[in-house]
């Protein structure tokens, strides 16, 4: 059985896990820290999400099967992004990334664009994060988005589903 990882990275960003059938494994919000007036990737805790989908390590001359596929949403600087908010995405990307690649989990950087374009097309509104969170209510109505900073979550679930339907598709 192959599972669906999404990940909307970032110091507030979320990690969801959704089976073959698209339904809702796992959801956590990534793992950070208040460190001074910064905040911080709390890594041990990101690995110790990550490590259970991890491609298991067959013997010499066996084909690895991943038991896990997973999507990031892409980052790029934006105009008006401060070097230091840049920096700090990066970071978290990067170490995402490492630890997927680590870990043997296949995945894809997705355009925020591309998988919006999949997942909340039929959504009105014109508030991004808003058509978001109404998206994935609707898919997985037990999936907590009661607060604000929440859409993260919904993003994470909506990439992790965008990965899903184009890896069925492939197939």
């Amino acid at each position: 059985m192959t599972l669906y990882i999404g990940i909307d990275p970032g110091l507030t960003g979320a990690i969801v896990v959704l089976d073959e059938s698209g339904n809702l494994l796992e959801c956590a919000d990534i793992p950070s820290v208040k460190n001074g007036t910064k905040r911080d990737v709390v890594l041990s805790a990101l690995v110790a999400q990550l490590e259970p989908h991890r491609t298991p390590q067959g013997s010499a001359g066996r084909n690895r099967h991943p038991r896990a596929f997973a999507c990031v949403e892409a980052q790029n600087a934006r105009p008006g992004q401060g070097v230091s908010s840049s920096l700090k995405l990066g970071r978290c990307f990067g170490q995402i990334e490492g630890l997927l690649a680590g870990f043997g989990i296949p995945y894809e950087n997705v355009a925020p664009r591309r998988w919006k374009r999949a997942m909340v097309r039929d959504v009105e509104g014109t508030d991004q994060k808003a058509r978001s969170v109404l998206a994935a209510s609707r898919l997985w109505p037990a999936l907590d988005l009661s607060l604000k900073k929440h859409h993260n979550r919904a993003e994470a679930a909506l990439i992790a589903e965008y990965g899903r339907i184009t890896r069925e598709v492939e197939r």
